[in-house]
């Protein structure tokens, strides 16, 4: 049979036999005390954990309540590092550690009243170090988090503050070190917003970026941007987007005195059902279906205008028409002194705003400005904000003594800063 002693490991026992350490004999394995040397976990049979005391493997709670640690990546999973004694235990069970957590496996779980520790103003789900999953406090600044916590705000959730270092376990007074990134293998393991980064297993912003904030005050953002303490990210002020990108055209297409939202470097426009037609050899004596629209608003509020090409993007065809080098058809439509802006029709002969048209025709291999000045004519806003799309309906004679000829339709316009000071060439000029 088996021998019945002198043993040091499993490995000098026979068939399923372990080795009882405490007396160095073989025998067989009744979940008793523990069993095996150990480091770690993994080195001990499935279903028993090690305890870092001895260094001996045994049954969860079989053997030293509450495991030696110096951090949470030490301690069983679903038990946080208590500091106050080195000693593992359960969130909110050890000395010192803060309000017991909830358990949770989703967010909408964490809703039900009583879920949160006192003092948070919501909760997220997450699992500490791959462990169980708890109702956390989350945040997006420190005034969100209960005291004495403070918000480590790439991952939205609040800890302790620990000069710098990212808490992301549980928050309790004196059982969370603050260990850093949690480990993650998918992005459900990570808090808030933030994506598990397989190469590493650490959680972290969406797109690999940096994960420390870029700012801390309004001094630290280039020019006009400000700093937004939920993310340290710099922005413009009221959190609105900033058209970044340069236009093909010299005017070059930045944003002008306000955020853009709807540049024509990125939005598309829309007036194909824009129609014109004008007398004699203007625009080739035929009906023009018009392609794009671009507008553009003073940064005062008070004038607008909007210019309709057959290019494609007319914001890109602005310098060929400013210059009268554009050989195909477009038109104008200026507002000023618009005290009060607002979606609604606007007459000719109004003075709030006022309403001037021009067609672009071309005389002599020539650009330039054709007004249309019939008084029946309006236009109709239906849609407009600073920097986002316009959304319009005209209906511009060309002249009172042959209303038949001028444009009308309606349509769409993206936002152009080069659009600033624009206008047609003079003729004779």
């Amino acid at each position: 049979g088996p021998p019945l002693g002198g043993c040091t490991s499993d490995a000098e026992c026979f068939g399923d036999d372990v080795c009882d350490l405490t007396d160095e004999t073989c025998g067989p394995d009744d979940g008793g005390g523990p069993v095996d040397s150990c480091t770690s976990d993994a080195e001990c049979p499935a279903g028993l954990i090690c305890d870092l005391t001895d260094e001996t493997c045994g049954p969860p709670g079989g053997g030293t309540p509450d495991d030696s640690c110096t951090s949470d990546a030490e301690c069983p999973a679903g038990l946080v590092c208590d500091l106050t004694d080195e000693t593992c235990g359960p969130p909110g069970g050890g000395p010192g550690d803060g309000p017991d957590l909830t358990d949770c496996s989703v967010d909408s779980e964490c809703d039900v009243e009583g879920a949160c520790p006192p003092g948070s103003l919501d909760c997220v789900c997450f699992a500490p170090d791959g462990g169980d999953f708890f109702c956390v406090p989350a945040c997006e600044t420190d005034l969100d988090c209960p005291t004495p916590f403070v918000c480590a705000v790439e991952f939205g959730i609040c800890g302790p503050d620990d000069d710098g270092a990212v808490d992301l376990g549980p928050p309790d007074d004196g059982g969370d070190d603050g260990g850093g990134d949690p480990s993650c293998t998918s992005d459900a393991e990570c808090p808030g917003e933030a994506v598990c980064d397989l190469t590493d297993g650490s959680c972290g912003p969406a797109g690999g970026g940096p994960t420390e904030p870029v700012c801390e005050t309004d001094a630290d953002c280039e020019g006009e941007a400000v700093c937004d303490l939920t993310d340290g990210s710099c922005g413009p002020a009221g959190g609105d987007p900033v058209d970044t990108g340069i236009g093909d055209t010299g005017f070059g297409d930045t944003g002008g005195g306000f955020s853009v939202g709807s540049s024509c470097d990125d939005t598309p426009s829309d007036t194909s059902a824009v129609v014109g037609a004008l007398s004699g050899e203007d625009w080739g004596g035929e009906s023009v279906f018009f392609t794009s629209g671009a507008w553009w608003m003073s940064a005062d509020l008070e004038n607008v205008i909007l210019v309709v090409s057959e290019d494609a993007n007319t914001c890109d065809v602005l310098s060929s028409l400013s210059g009268g080098s554009y050989a195909d058809a477009a038109f104008q439509v200026s507002l000023s002194g618009w005290t009060d802006y607002e979606p609604g029709l606007i007459t000719m002969g109004g003075d709030d705003p006022s309403l001037r048209a021009g067609a672009y025709v071309v005389i002599d291999g020539s650009g330039v400005d054709f007004g249309m000045a019939g008084a029946d004519s309006t236009f109709t806003v239906g849609y407009l904000e600073p920097g986002d799309v316009l959304e319009f309906s005209l209906n511009i004679d060309a002249s009172d003594s042959d209303p038949s000829r001028g444009v009308e339709g309606a349509g769409t316009a993206c936002y152009c800063p080069g659009l600033d000071g624009f206008s047609f060439p003079v003729f004779g000029e």
